[in-house]
């Protein structure tokens, strides 16, 4: 009879085991090797070792996969903010006055007024919620793990080269931009939505203060207009350069990783061959 000295460093055989004793209670039971023998090899300490890797593993991927899914949603949801920028700078009246010479709204503006006042709310409240995620999306493209815990982490790529470097302080500093803008013009959409419900009572005065030349020239119109205009020219630009650069930065990793994945499966498929 052998004496067991179990650790669990160690891959015993139970089939060579002359006879083995399993304690119950305070007891040594004794029980036939064979069997073990029944169940394999393997022991139920070496079970029970494997059974905590695999769920170990299982858990890693598991995380690893409800990350990638949740990073490829938050850049979609930064490529939608950055469309939506674009078609502000498109439709909306970011480049062009809105006052004429004598300090009274263009008609354009007043079409645009009436059409964006009662809407103004709704507007800012989905560019701030949007913005917020654009913040995500950078924040995961310089600190995140990337394309998982066994590829090289993200600031060890970063500081590979200075103009990565470079590349991510642009991301963070855009998308900064664009979400600070989103977050300074909401009390501007505030006060042109709250101007249409109450009649004679709005910051502006009237509903129709813009068809008139005492609401749209006051300070307060103007001075709101100018910042609204500048806002959201700010926001609509930097939120668009923040996607494109931080689509430059996953194109260049991902550009960047392949040749590492390639290196790492070469020595695999060479110790496959050598063993065939």
């Amino acid at each position: 009879m052998r004496h067991l000295g179990v650790e669990a460093s160690h891959h015993i055989n139970m089939v060579d085991m002359d006879a083995v004793f399993i304690e119950e209670r305070g007891r040594f039971r004794y029980c036939p090797p064979s069997k073990y023998a029944e169940r394999g090899t393997a022991t139920d300490l070496e079970r029970g070792i494997d059974g905590a890797k695999t769920k170990d593993a299982m858990l890693q991927e598991f995380s690893e996969t409800i990350y990638m899914w949740l990073t490829q949603l938050i850049h979609f949801i930064h490529g939608m903010y950055a469309g939506l920028c674009l078609l502000t700078l498109i439709l909306l009246p970011t480049f062009q006055s809105l006052y004429d010479a004598d300090m009274s709204l263009s008609m354009s503006s007043t079409g645009f007024l009436a059409w964006y006042s009662p809407r103004a709310m709704a507007v800012s409240i989905t560019f701030n919620v949007l913005s917020t995620f654009i913040l995500l999306d950078a924040g995961d493209v310089v600190v995140g793990i990337g394309r998982g815990v066994a590829t090289p982490p993200r600031a060890r790529w970063w500081k590979a080269d200075r103009r990565r470097m470079l590349l991510a302080a642009c991301i963070v500093l855009f998308a900064f931009l664009s979400w600070i803008s989103a977050v300074l013009i909401l009390p501007i959409d505030d006060r042109l939505r709250e101007s249409q419900e109450r009649s004679g009572y709005g910051p502006y005065g009237d509903p129709d203060w813009f068809g008139t030349t005492s609401g749209a020239s006051s300070a307060l119109a103007v001075s709101d207009l100018k910042k609204w205009r500048a806002l959201n020219g700010v926001r609509a630009v930097f939120g668009i350069l923040s996607w494109l650069a931080s689509r430059r930065a996953r194109v260049k990793e991902l550009c960047s990783l392949t040749p590492l994945v390639a290196l790492s499966a070469e020595p695999l498929s060479t110790t496959t061959n050598s063993r065939l």
